[in-house]
């Protein structure tokens, strides 16, 4: 009788070891594929990213160009107002020639000034997500550790239930006899 409790406990615990061993395994795969899938995520959020750069850049570029052509305008509105009055070599109308170039270069330096800010942003935002990518792959990594944990837990206990159904207390061999 003895035998064969002990084969129904080695039975038992052998198959609470394999299922020990398919969590763990499946826990590693679904740990791998989410680091891939975050991974993945990651490498589209610094695409995003790069395109948001070269927007905001080409908006800043045309801006500039705008302000530029702004300041030639004024320029010319102002040589012919002063022209139309006689004041084409007036000393005023240098001093609306000075007066356009001075607004034109702060309206160039704020779209200046906007730019370094986005960059700033952008590389803030970069850094965030390689640090979501970090997160990802030390969670990743934990789950690895846990699966393999599991599976050393499993194999222990198995080993466990072979040592104990397969010994009796004065340490032989539990066998069938004669009754």
């Amino acid at each position: 009788m003895p035998f064969a409790l002990g084969g129904a406990g080695i039975a038992t615990e052998g198959l609470g070891a394999a299922t020990s061993i398919i969590g763990g395994v499946l826990g590693y795969q679904a740990a791998q594929g989410e680091y891939q899938s975050q991974s993945n995520i990651a490498s589209m959020q610094q695409q995003i990213n790069a395109l948001h750069v070269q927007g905001m850049e080409l908006t800043g570029r045309r801006n500039s160009l705008e302000v530029l052509r702004n300041e030639q305008k004024a320029r010319s509105l102002a040589l012919t107002g002063a022209t139309n009055q006689g004041a084409a070599q007036s000393s005023g109308l240098q001093g609306g020639y000075g007066q356009i170039s001075g607004q034109g270069g702060t309206n160039l330096l704020g779209i200046a000034q906007n730019l370094s800010l986005g960059r700033q942003e952008a590389t803030i935002q970069s850094s965030i997500i390689g640090q979501q990518l970090q997160a990802s792959k030390y969670a990743s990594q934990a789950a690895t550790a846990s699966g393999i944990s599991s599976l050393g837990g499993g194999i222990f206990s198995a080993g466990q239930g072979l040592f104990s159904a397969g010994t009796n207390p004065s340490g032989t061999l539990n066998q069938p006899g004669p009754q």
